[in-house]
């Protein structure tokens, strides 16, 4: 496991380690910094974590404030004890066996704090609908479709690049892309063609499943 993070061609991976956020989000300055950003955690704990530890290598000398970021990164790896011969393995913290379930990561998704009420229920699982289709408009609900602003949440875009690809100034969330988008919410009206009846297209999610419940 790398230290810092790990990086691919097309974005950036996280890695969660000791902390709520990766060690390159919570000490940037610091990793701005590393002389070597992809050294793996075996090597720094073998050359000495510590405040003067050997594991530390910068560009340059650091200054004061950021000498008491190192002290602070420091005190966090001062409680890791590291098993040796022993390999890191996934632990699934929604279970008590720390194994993965399916029945857990639904039950997980499931409890998310949103009240679509009863009404809305005859719209998911229908059996006439393929499987894929039910599973989206899932996902649409409880908005975990990888939308550029859900994408910002989990470090995966910066801020710069969560606007609409359409250019047109708009963060590019659920309820934009989908149904507020000039480009592409205007897609509904062929909808409505197809369907044979006149209507305004809804700006948001829940208020097309209202007027679609009846």
């Amino acid at each position: 496991m790398y230290f810092i993070n790990t990086l691919n061609a097309t974005r950036m991976n996280y890695k969660l380690w000791i902390c709520e956020l990766p060690f390159e989000l919570r000490f940037r300055r610091l990793f701005d910094l590393a002389d070597n950003k992809l050294v793996f955690v075996t090597e720094m704990h073998f050359l000495g974590w510590g405040v003067n530890g050997e594991a530390w290598k910068w560009r340059r000398r650091l200054f004061a404030w950021e000498e008491e970021l190192a002290r602070e990164c420091a005190a966090l790896l001062s409680n890791v004890i590291l098993q040796v011969e022993v390999l890191d393995w996934w632990v699934w913290k929604l279970h008590s066996s720390h194994r993965y379930t399916v029945k857990s990561a639904y039950n997980n998704l499931t409890v998310a704090n949103v009240d679509f009420g009863e009404g809305f229920n005859h719209v998911l699982w229908i059996k006439v609908i393929p499987l894929k289709v039910n599973i989206f408009i899932w996902r649409m609900l409880l908005n975990r479709i990888p939308t550029k602003d859900n994408l910002l949440r989990r470090h995966i875009l910066s801020s710069i690049d969560i606007f609409c690809s359409t250019a047109n100034g708009c963060i590019e969330d659920r309820d934009h892309l989908f149904f507020q988008c000039l480009v592409y919410g205007c897609l509904w009206n062929s909808v409505y063609d197809w369907l044979g009846f006149a209507s305004t297209p809804q700006g948001k999610l829940l208020d097309l499943l209202i007027q679609f419940g009846g």
